[in-house]
């Protein structure tokens, strides 16, 4: 939680619409996770909306997110992939609920599967390098699937290295 308001966003816990776990408001610099999920499952979601915010969706996805449904869905996985790994490091299990969301949203899309795991990647490697999780942050990678284990130079954060969404 103190992560997310480092980067000057308020969070509560209250009810969410639409059946969402959590919400990020940009505008009004708000995160809300629903107040009846378990607390392993409310540091899922506080994970995954850190995701949102570390992956620069404010800049890449705002305008897009509520009118197309390929952009939300690309910054739906990414946040997602995101929190998963970041829990992993965390010591929390995710599977349960991180692989039928990520199936759901990509569609099955290798493609944005793999863009979304290279950006998760470098993203989650910064949150456990400043959550200082006892995880290295190296041992991420052989999370992901056999395809994206290819040998790379560190990542930068999103927003050091992206300009706007191609959405």
């Amino acid at each position: 939680m103190e992560s997310i308001q480092t980067f000057g966003y308020a969070v509560r816990r209250g009810p969410c619409s639409g059946g969402a776990n959590g919400i990020t408001d940009f505008t009004a610099r708000t995160v809300v996770v629903r107040d009846d999920v378990s607390d392993a499952q409310a540091a899922k979601t506080l994970a995954h909306e850190l995701g949102h915010i570390r992956a620069d969706h404010e800049t890449r996805f705002l305008a897009e997110y509520g009118s197309s449904l390929g952009c939300r869905a690309q910054a739906e996985v990414e946040a997602e992939s995101i929190a998963f790994l970041v829990t992993h490091a965390a010591g929390l299990t995710s599977e349960a609920y991180s692989v039928p969301y990520l199936a759901g949203w990509s569609g099955g899309d290798s493609s944005m599967l793999r863009d979304a795991a290279t950006r998760a990647i470098g993203t989650a490697r910064g949150i456990v390098t400043d959550l200082r999780l006892d995880c290295p942050a190296a041992d991420l990678e052989p999370l992901l699937p056999e395809y994206d284990r290819a040998p790379r130079a560190p990542q930068p954060h999103a927003a050091e290295r992206d300009g706007p969404s191609p959405c």
